[in-house]
C-alpha cells in the first residue's frame, strides 16, 4: 500500500471508478470517487482501492449500544425520538438518519398504559439500541435506561427529582416519567473538555 501525502477533505474528488474501486471514507457517485471524511488519502496499487482513512471517525451505532436521545412525539403504540450521542462519547453520529422507534411494550417491563406517563416531548432519554436496520429500534425497559432530564409540560423548565416523583423547580407542578435510575445526575461533556 503506498501512503500518498494528500490530505482529503470531505467532497473532494480522488480518482474514477476506472482507476480505483471506491474503499473505507469514500463514496462513489456518476464515475467518480469522493473523500466522505477528513485523513490522509491511501492507495492500494494490489487492490487498486482508494481509502481515506479518519483519525477520529464518526460513531457508527450498533446493537447493544446505549445512546442519548431526545422524544419528538407520542403516538398510541410508540415514541418517536431523535438520536443525539452514544452514551459517554462526544463524538457525532455517522448515520444521516438519527430517528428511532421505541415500541410502547419496550418502554417497560412493568404494563405501560399510557405513553404519556412515560414519556414527554423534548425530555432526555437513555435507551438501548435493539436494532439498527432497516430503521433504529430502542428499548428502555431496563433501571439504567429511562429518562434523564424531563421537562414540565406546562413552564418547560426541568423537573427535580424528589421522593415523591418529579416536581417542577418553578411552578410546583407534579408529574411521572419512566427515569432512569440516575435521573438528574447526568452530566454531558462539552467537546475537547
Amino acid at each position: 500500500m503506498n501512503a500518498s501525502p494528500k490530505i482529503a477533505a470531505p467532497g473532494d474528488v480522488l480518482g474514477t471508478n476506472e482507476e480505483f474501486l471506491s474503499g473505507e471514507g469514500t463514496y462513489e457517485d456518476e464515475g467518480k470517487i469522493y473523500a466522505s471524511v477528513v485523513g490522509p488519502v491511501f492507495i492500494d496499487d494490489k487492490e487498486l482501492t482508494i481509502t481515506v482513512r479518519c483519525k477520529n471517525p464518526p460513531v457508527e451505532l450498533q446493537r447493544g449500544d446505549h445512546v442519548i436521545a431526545r422524544v419528538i412525539a407520542l403516538y398510541d403504540s410508540m415514541v418517536l425520538v431523535e438520536v443525539l450521542m452514544r452514551d459517554g462519547d462526544d463524538r457525532a453520529i455517522s448515520s444521516k438518519d438519527t430517528s428511532a422507534v421505541i415500541h410502547v411494550s419496550k418502554i417497560d417491563r412493568r404494563y405501560t398504559d399510557d405513553i404519556k406517563r412515560e414519556f414527554r416531548r423534548g425530555d432526555l432519554i437513555r435507551t438501548e439500541i435493539i436494532q439498527v436496520k432497516p430503521s433504529l429500534q430502542l428499548v428502555t425497559n431496563y433501571p439504567h435506561l429511562g429518562v434523564i432530564r424531563g421537562l414540565c409540560i406546562e413552564c418547560r423548565s426541568t423537573l427535580q427529582k424528589t421522593n415523591n416523583g418529579l416536581v417542577c423547580s418553578n411552578c410546583g407542578r407534579r408529574e411521572t416519567r419512566k427515569m432512569a435510575d440516575d435521573y438528574g445526575n447526568v452530566r454531558f461533556r462539552r467537546r475537547g473538555e
